[in-house]
C-alpha cells in the first residue's frame, strides 16, 4: 500500500498533452503503460518513492510549483520539494536503472494560476533557468491548474489568457526538449 501517494494507469496517449521535441536535449516517457504516481503537497518521501517505482510507477509528479509575480519578476515559489531530496532520490532510481521521467506539477487545487502579466516566453525561461540551476533537473512539468473550494475563486475560471500561456509555455518547452502534460481542468462549466 502506498500511503501518500495517488495512483493512476494511463496506456498511451491517453496521458493527456505528452509531448516530446525532437532536439538533442529530448526527454522521453518509459516506453510501453504509463503508471504514474503523486507526491504529497511539499513532500519528498524517499522510501515510498522508491518502492512505487520498484513496483512499476514509471513517471513521477513531484508537488508543487505556482508561477508567480515576484517585484515585477517571474519567481517560481509555491510548496515545492526539498530539492537536494528529490535529487538524491533520482540518483538511487537511476542506480537501480529504473526507466523514470520525473516532472514538477505547477498549480494545484486551490492553486493560483499563473500570474498572465507575463507571457509563456517569459514564463519559460523563468522556470527553465530554475530548472537548470536544481541539484538534478526535471524533465518537464505538469500543469495542474484545477479549481479552487471556494465558488467565487478567480482559479474556478480558465481565462484565455491564461490559456494563451499555457499553451505558450508549453510549446516553449517542448522545442527546448521538455516533457509537458496536463490534467484536466475539473471546475470549468461555465
Amino acid at each position: 500500500r502506498l500511503t501518500g501517494f495517488a495512483m493512476t494507469l494511463a496506456f498511451g496517449a491517453s496521458l493527456a498533452l505528452a509531448f516530446v521535441a525532437l532536439n538533442a536535449a529530448q526527454k522521453s516517457l518509459p516506453a510501453g503503460p504509463i503508471i504514474a504516481a503523486w507526491q504529497n503537497w511539499g513532500a519528498c518521501n524517499e522510501t515510498q518513492t522508491l518502492q512505487a517505482v520498484e513496483r512499476g510507477v514509471n513517471v513521477v509528479f513531484w508537488f508543487s510549483t505556482n508561477l508567480v509575480n515576484d517585484d515585477g519578476q517571474p519567481k517560481i515559489k509555491g510548496p515545492i520539494p526539498d530539492l537536494d531530496c528529490v535529487a538524491k532520490v533520482r540518483h538511487k532510481i537511476l542506480a537501480k536503472n529504473l526507466p523514470t521521467a520525473h516532472l514538477i506539477t505547477v498549480g494545484g487545487w486551490d492553486a493560483p494560476h499563473p500570474d498572465t502579466s507575463f507571457t509563456g516566453a517569459e514564463w519559460f525561461q523563468a522556470w527553465h533557468e530554475w530548472n537548470q540551476a536544481l541539484p538534478m533537473p526535471f524533465d518537464g512539468f505538469d500543469w495542474d491548474l484545477e479549481g479552487n473550494d471556494d465558488v467565487k475563486s478567480e482559479w474556478n475560471v480558465f481565462s484565455s489568457k491564461c490559456l494563451e500561456l499555457v499553451v505558450d509555455m508549453s510549446a516553449a518547452a517542448k522545442a527546448a526538449g521538455y516533457l509537458v502534460t496536463m490534467a484536466p481542468p475539473q471546475t470549468y462549466f461555465a
